[in-house]
């Protein structure tokens, strides 16, 4: 991070920033708004540098709108991420995080058909 920014390369700088909210997150030392707050940032940082991996930043902030029980805001991302991801090895990402947000909601009508009515699913 330091790098980048001493060298004037934003990608490097929201890159770097990106790595060190995943770790943080996954290590329990931010807390669910803060983590809210860091993905909205990146999602400035990655549109500030006209990423296409801007997508992933708008799927994971429907993931924390998900797990906090702010269904309407995390479908809402969701919707932005599945529209704004491009074709690539990360393809699909966003419909995992719309799936995770459809499922949480209990809204079969919104699950893609082939998990519709299985056991196990969010019909029950």
């Amino acid at each position: 991070m330091d790098l980048g920014l001493r060298l004037g390369h934003r990608t490097a700088e929201v890159l770097a920033c990106r790595v060190v909210i995943l770790a943080r997150a996954m290590l329990g030392e931010l807390s669910m708004p803060e983590v809210a707050d860091a993905v909205r940032q990146d999602v400035e940082g990655m549109e500030g540098i006209d990423s296409p991996r801007v997508s992933q930043s708008h799927a994971w902030l429907s993931g924390v709108f998900t797990l906090t029980g702010q269904l309407d805001a995390g479908l809402a991302e969701a919707d932005v991420a599945v529209a704004s991801e491009p074709v690539s090895g990360f393809s699909r990402l966003s419909t995992t995080f719309r799936f995770l947000n459809r499922a949480y909601a209990r809204d079969e009508a919104g699950l893609p058909s082939h998990a519709r009515g299985r056991p196990g699913s969010c019909a029950r």
